[in-house]
This record gives C-alpha cells, sequence and structure tokens, in this order.
C-alpha cells in the first residue's frame, strides 16, 4: 500500500488566500442633470460628479457609481454609495487590492 503522506487531497489543493482590500472614502457633490458625465477632483480633497442622469428612481446614483468606477478603472461592483442616497452629497466608498493603489488609477479630469 502506498503511502501519500500525512495530507489528504483536499489538504493539498488549498486555494490561495483571499487578497485583502483597500477600503477608500470619497466625498462626492452631485450635480444632476450636467450636459456631460464628469468626476473632478476639488482642491480640499472632495470630488464633484456631474451627471447627465435625472435625480430621479435611483438613475443619479446608479450613473455615480458607474461614473466613479470608470475613472478609477475598476468593476462597478467595487463601489458603493455609504451614506446620501438622497442628498446631493453623498459618500463613495471603492475598495480595491492593496497592490494597485487608487492615486495611481486616478485619470485627470
Amino acid at each position: 500500500m502506498k503511502s501519500g503522506g500525512c495530507h489528504s487531497r483536499a489538504e493539498k489543493k488549498r486555494s490561495a488566500p483571499a487578497r485583502p482590500l483597500i477600503f477608500r472614502r470619497l466625498q462626492v457633490r452631485v450635480v444632476p442633470r450636467a450636459a456631460n458625465d464628469a468626476l473632478i477632483a476639488r482642491a480640499d480633497g472632495s470630488w464633484k460628479a456631474r451627471l447627465t442622469a435625472p435625480p430621479v428612481e435611483g438613475a443619479a446614483n446608479d450613473a455615480l457609481i458607474r461614473l466613479v468606477a470608470q475613472h478609477f478603472g475598476l468593476p462597478r461592483s467595487k463601489v458603493r454609495i455609504v451614506a446620501g442616497h438622497s442628498a446631493r452629497m453623498k459618500l463613495v466608498e471603492i475598495s480595491a487590492p492593496p497592490d494597485a493603489p487608487l492615486a495611481t488609477r486616478a485619470r485627470a479630469a
């Protein structure tokens, strides 16, 4: 009888540990019904989001999530609105792997 060692096959096929995510929160002032979509960094560290979507039935919130994800090169699932769902000032949380800092991913607006 062959000895396979002290580890079972299931133990040998362990998946790689999940990569931790870093979280960053952005304070965003939303301007709905703008002429075009744009995400602009402000001098005080907050952001301004100009959205063509109207502020009805979550359309502006969906557009904001799409815009932030596109701006930082992340999937939409990594962006969520934490506070201010029905206000112009929103707190948006983005998560990304630690080896891809968001500061290097931001594009000039």
